[in-house]
């Protein structure tokens, strides 16, 4: 039999008629993502039918088809779906029961009174019992409570990034002398106007890396506005493997943050200022 696309002679069988293919000419089909729009080639040999029937290139694009579908055909997204809903609510229940408007702040006050008193957790012996189910929860598997707290965490750190969140992460263990010393340098360096990251003013300012391998940093100062980052480095940061993994994590910062400018200081520098001055 012969390559129906280059007319090559193969040995047996390979997929369907109209999918008669040499392996060359099998890697060279390709289609574009439909999420994406990555090109993808048929790297993997895989039967020319079965691989032109896909639409996305990964699990992650798959999924987000998915959920854009879903909300796309969503039936509350169409007026008249949403009109007959309302009409049937204030047939069969009156004029009462369909959109009130907006709720004005001595009506929330009081719904939120009346949620917080009809709160089952306000009763002790609820809130006893609770504690006890979620305690043996997490005794018989601590792994997923872990990783639930992982995620929490880390989409906290996504939102305070995305600046749906002020709230910042707390953090313990900050070198006092660094902190002092980056008040001063936002003064030196006449920063005021500045949006501006570290320790204390309002907190150390989280760099999401990678949201698949939940990677995030916290640069002990950054200067958002000028997209300036700088390490204080003490001793321990000169050896071993706290080397290392600081031009990891720089690389990686770098490679999320392309215009990016990373500096160092080593704690026993004399003039911190001028080095950066330099630097910049």
């Amino acid at each position: 039999m012969r390559c129906n696309q280059c007319n090559t002679e193969v040995i047996g069988r390979v997929g369907p008629a109209k999918f008669f293919l040499c392996r060359t000419c099998r890697e060279s089909l390709f289609f574009f993502c439909t999420v994406c729009g990555k090109q993808i080639y048929n790297v993997k040999n895989t039967i020319p039918a079965t691989f032109l029937s896909k639409k996305t290139c990964s699990e992650t694009c798959r999924n987000r088809a998915i959920s854009e579908n879903k909300l796309v055909n969503n039936p509350m997204k169409r007026e008249d779906v949403v009109a007959k809903g309302l009409h049937t609510k204030l047939k069969k229940y009156g004029k009462t029961s369909g959109f009130r408007g907006p709720v004005s702040k001595e009506e929330r006050a009081k719904l939120s009174k009346q949620m917080t008193q009809n709160n089952p957790m306000q009763n002790p012996e609820t809130a006893r019992k609770q504690g006890q189910i979620q305690r043996q929860l997490h005794q018989e598997d601590p792994s997923k409570w872990k990783q639930k707290y992982r995620d929490a965490k880390f989409k906290h750190f996504v939102a305070i990034a995305e600046g749906s969140s002020n709230v910042g992460p707390q953090r313990s263990g900050a070198n006092s002398l660094a902190t002092l010393f980056f008040s001063q340098l936002v003064r030196n360096l006449a920063w005021y106007m500045d949006e501006i990251y570290y320790d204390t003013c309002p907190y150390e300012y989280p760099l999401i890396v990678s949201r698949t391998a939940q990677i995030c940093y916290f640069p002990d100062f950054f200067n958002k506005t000028r997209n300036i980052v700088i390490e204080w480095d003490e001793s321990a940061h000169k050896y071993g493997h706290r080397a290392t993994k600081d031009k990891r994590r720089d690389s990686q910062i770098m490679r999320k943050y392309p215009g990016i400018k990373i500096i160092r200081i080593d704690e026993d520098l004399i003039d911190k200022v001028k080095y950066i001055r330099e630097q910049l």
